[in-house]
């Protein structure tokens, strides 16, 4: 038998086998959507994902989500006056905001999301996965803020984790394994192990090793296929995902070793919140933003391009940030982009492209010990052009202080036949909701040191920063907020605009929060 075939032997006995998708919604998508269905999505890459999963996961419980809204999901109110009146209601944001309840899984108590469109279709999804092992979960989410059309991020919330959790597998199955002190001669179904985990920059390698096959799936394989295609309508649906662009940001806990990994291409931002002494909490900052601000990537792609204008206005070539999937015009070899253009209906070269590639699809990658408590937000920078980072934390920190944290009814019944129970509660995120006094909040006042607010959109809509408190669900909490806070006529505003004018005073909001179990200290599996 191959070392592959003993690994995998290995791998299988560690681990049980069960999938329990959660319920299909117009906003959701489970384990069911791994082999995709529109035909621009590239087949290789779904099928490697699959295969790596199949191969090194058969005997695990996995229970994958996909939390987004689609093109045709999507109701935005009508702009014929009478219509209009009732636009409050916001029929087109409904099921937009999810709550999820994890019982028995030692580590994530609670984690809720929420998209908020304004382009349409919406660039921006939202995916989940929980990976159940003998001894502890792997728990990964990823938030997918697209340009330039919704076709990279959508291709991205079907493949990246799959294609994540495949690597993992693979690098931890070659582990060898931990017997508890006790010698066993035969590998028997009673048998309980557990692997010793790789050193952590292989668990960072192999994170940015999926980031790039991805995107090298999405940018260079579908051009291979397209040229060797008959037709033009094929090879054009091919490269759809690679002429639109999308950030990640994907955090990947696991329960073990209690160390959370962010991984960020673009100018998402992920954030922990945790508290102090009394009811303070404090920011730790888990990615820098790669756009025009970085100092370091400015550095890196001036050495990369020398003589080149790359960031001017704010701007990189043209665009917010400096790492991406897709975005193959700033990839693509010249060669190649004149070869598409000339016979595959293909865009002229931009005059600023001369020396591609430009964009990576490369990861950066921090890694924090998580403490009982603690709790992780992440973001689209629909969020962060709105609010800071203290004022994220505060306001999540706020929330937490005065809501129950169990769910109080459930939309969908525990997941059977896994290591851990899923409820699912979906939220209305409306603006009409009535505000009482006790319920709003003073910038001041959050449970947060705050710094200096350099945010933009406020000052846009030429307005003052005054928060409420009155969801049920925290990422809809820190949207409402970011949309206006208490002033509930500056949300009804912004969320009655239609595209493409909402985009000049909002972009696509997404936002994940996690929350880490208080009693955290109790998960580790004992030595």
């Amino acid at each position: 038998m191959n070392g592959a075939r003993i690994a995998t032997k290995k791998f299988l006995f560690l681990c049980r086998y069960s999938v329990a998708p959660l319920s299909r919604k117009a906003n959701t998508r489970s384990l069911s959507w791994f082999l995709p269905n529109p035909s621009y999505r590239s087949s290789r890459a779904s099928f490697m994902a699959t295969a790596s999963l199949a191969i090194g996961l058969a005997g695990v419980g996995f229970i994958w989500h996909t939390n987004t809204v689609h093109a045709d999901s999507i109701r935005y109110p009508s702009k014929s006056p009478a219509a209009g009146a009732d636009a409050s209601k916001f029929e087109y944001l409904r099921q937009a905001a999810a709550s999820h309840f994890v019982c028995d899984d030692p580590g994530i108590q609670r984690f809720d999301s929420i998209v908020v469109p304004s382009n349409f279709p919406a660039e921006d999804f939202i995916s989940s996965a929980f990976v159940h092992l003998d001894t502890h979960t792997w728990s990964l989410f990823s938030i997918f803020d697209g340009h330039n059309g919704p076709l990279t991020s959508s291709w991205l919330s079907d493949n990246l984790i799959p294609a994540i959790v495949g690597g993992l597998a693979d690098l931890f199955s070659k582990q060898p394994p931990l017997f508890d002190g006790v010698e066993h001669t035969s590998l028997d179904s009673e048998t309980t192990l557990r692997l010793e985990p790789p050193p952590h920059k292989d668990i960072d390698r192999a994170l940015k090793d999926a980031f790039l096959r991805v995107d090298n799936d999405i940018v260079n394989w579908a051009v291979e296929r397209a040229f060797v295609s008959p037709s033009k309508a094929d090879a054009v649906n091919l490269l759809l995902p690679a002429q639109s662009g999308s950030c990640a940001l994907v955090s990947f806990f696991d329960s073990a070793s209690r160390k959370l990994r962010v991984a960020v291409t673009g100018d998402s931002r992920a954030i922990l919140g945790r508290r102090v002494e009394g009811h303070v909490y404090e920011v730790h900052v888990l990615s820098l933003d790669q756009n025009a601000y970085n100092l370091a990537e400015g550095e890196r792609m001036s050495k990369e391009h020398p003589g080149e204008t790359i960031m001017a206005n704010g701007r990189v070539l043209g665009w917010g940030m400096s790492r991406a999937f897709g975005d193959a015009t700033y990839k693509w070899s010249l060669e190649i982009q004149k070869r598409l253009h000339e016979e595959y209906l293909g865009d002229r070269i931009p005059s600023k492209v001369k020396t591609p590639p430009y964009f990576t699809a490369e990861p950066e990658i921090t890694t924090t010990d998580i403490r009982p408590g603690d709790f992780l937000i992440m973001g689209s920078d629909g969020l962060w052009d709105c609010l800071t980072n203290e004022e994220v934390v505060g306001l999540v920190g706020l929330w937490k202080d005065t809501h129950d944290m169990t769910p109080k009814e459930t939309t969908s019944s525990p997941s059977e036949g896994t290591g851990s129970h899923h409820h699912m509660i979906t939220s209305d995120f409306t603006a009409d909701i009535p505000y009482d006094k006790d319920k709003l909040v003073d910038r001041e006042s959050l449970p947060v040191v705050l710094k200096e607010d350099k945010t933009a959109m406020y000052p846009w809509w030429r307005a003052t920063k005054k928060f409420v408190n009155v969801d049920a669900n925290v990422a809809a909490h820190l949207a409402r907020n970011a949309l206006g806070g208490a002033d509930h006529d500056l949300t009804l505003g912004l969320l009655t605009m239609t595209p493409p004018r909402s985009r000049q005073y909002r972009d696509d909001l997404s936002a994940v929060v996690v929350f880490f179990r208080d009693d955290l200290d109790h998960s580790r599996p004992e030595e």
